[in-house]
């Protein structure tokens, strides 16, 4: 008989993944009556799924709201080449989902008739959190009225797209204006609540209902924007700002106050410069795939007082961490992306690069290295070298580290650091992939508070 009750089952099933909680479901008949509709249908991630499990699945939640009323999170891609899905299926099944509160749809040329699913969104009374990808400006045309949501995200497959208070992105944000969070709205886009509209009989938009007060992460690559958006008066409350290119609004003395409130940024190196130019106390930074060069002095784009957190892209040319110690003394978590030199020993290059951190105050290192297009023999004979090595590399100095870990295309391994008491020194210990999730949470967060 099943004993265990909805609180301490609600944990177990928050560590698994769906297979994993399938095959729990399976284990007897009460679990399964248990699991599947109030576990497995909480959280549905169809991503690059064929037409036919999208089908399947759309079919189990419309024929029975037993399933629909226990999904919160739902979210959908295709799996190329798929065309002219039945988007009503889509509908149907999401009208049977009173009770959800996140939904992320990919739309692309995948589908047909994607306006009723956006018809369907005046149905979610419960909607919080709404991600739109590749969608066209005719399928946005079906969103009706909007419940106030907590995150917006809208990706456009058209060439271009006018915010205005009569559009449908304008009537949700309008909606939104006392619930929103986060907002990322992308390069199609362009700001026209102000812009007067001569065919409209409306009147522009008034300053004081241009305000999103609780708008704190936004991700923005709108570049027509100086003269129809007023970035300090519109979105006080932003610190975390990912932009990847410094439009001219960046640059704009109007903007200064804006982009000197930020505690985060993510973009290309050019924009760091920007926001650092501006005054901005930048606690976190995460860097776009741009080019470094080795004479790069790093001093102009990092805070050295502020930052703590460090997320960089570099090909092979590892020498600019050299000047971390100086530009970023305070740094607490370091993420690593490059490319391994095919011409060389991957552990002399990691032995290398991990001694130029040594005068850090680490905590939380990860490392990702890029397969070489040559030289893979030799890769793959350093990464049989350093698989289950990778801990013996860190340097003694590095005292503070509590976690470290690194992935390649081939494996992957995550550590954190343990007392061992019967050798009564600290040593690295192989962590589960929850808790290297948890920890992983912490230090992609934690900036925001003091703990950083």
């Amino acid at each position: 008989m099943w004993q265990l009750n909805h609180d301490v089952t609600s944990v177990i099933c928050s560590m698994l993944d769906q297979c994993s909680i399938l095959q729990f479901a399976l284990t007897c008949h009460a679990a399964h009556d248990i699991l599947i509709p109030a576990f497995l249908y909480a959280h549905i991630d169809l991503v690059e799924c064929t037409g036919r499990r999208i089908s399947l699945f759309c079919w189990n939640v419309t024929i029975s709201s037993r399933y629909g009323n226990v999904t919160r999170s739902f979210r959908c891609s295709f799996r190329p080449p798929t065309y002219a899905f039945d988007a009503s299926q889509i509908a149907d099944a999401l009208r049977n989902m009173r009770n959800l509160r996140t939904l992320d749809l990919t739309f692309g040329n995948a589908m047909r008739n994607g306006r009723h699913i956006t018809a369907a969104f005046s149905e979610l009374p419960a909607l919080r959190n709404l991600s739109l990808r590749q969608i066209s400006e005719k399928e946005l045309g079906g969103l009706g009225d909007s419940f106030p949501l907590r995150a917006l995200s809208v990706t456009l497959s058209d060439s271009h797209y006018d915010i205005t208070p009569e559009s449908a992105v304008g009537r949700v944000l309008l909606a939104s204006r006392g619930t929103l969070t986060k907002l990322t709205l992308s390069s199609e886009m362009k700001w026209r609540f102000n812009a007067s509209n001569q065919s409209s009989r409306s009147s522009p938009a008034k300053a004081d209902d241009l305000i999103w007060p609780h708008v704190y992460t936004m991700w923005i690559d709108i570049t027509e924007t100086a003269s129809h958006l007023d970035f300090p008066h519109t979105f006080p409350s932003v610190r975390f700002l990912a932009s990847p290119m410094p439009h001219e609004w960046a640059k704009h003395p109007s903007n200064r106050s804006f982009i000197s409130n930020l505690e985060l940024a993510s973009g290309t190196w050019e924009v760091m410069q920007v926001a650092l130019g501006a005054g901005a106390r930048l606690r976190r930074v995460v860097t776009t795939p741009d080019v470094l060069l080795p004479a790069y002095d790093l001093s102009k784009y990092l805070d050295p007082c502020h930052l703590r957190s460090l997320h960089i892209e570099l090909g092979r040319e590892l020498n600019c961490l050299e000047q971390l110690a100086t530009a970023a003394p305070n740094l607490v978590s370091l993420c690593v992306d490059f490319e391994a030199s095919g011409s060389h020993d991957l552990k002399v290059a990691l032995n290398a690069l991990l001694s130029s951190l040594s005068p850090l105050p680490l905590e939380f290192l990860f490392l990702r290295w890029r397969r070489p297009w040559t030289g893979r023999s030799a890769y793959r004979k350093s990464m049989e070298t350093i698989q289950n090595d990778f801990p013996s590399l860190i340097p003694r100095s590095l005292t503070s580290l509590r976690s470290v870990g690194f992935r390649t295309s081939e494996m992957e391994g995550k550590w954190h650091k343990i007392f061992d008491v019967d050798e009564g020194a600290s040593r690295f210990a192989v962590t589960s992939a929850y808790e290297w999730a948890d920890t992983l949470a912490y230090y992609e967060r934690g900036w925001m508070t003091s703990s950083l």
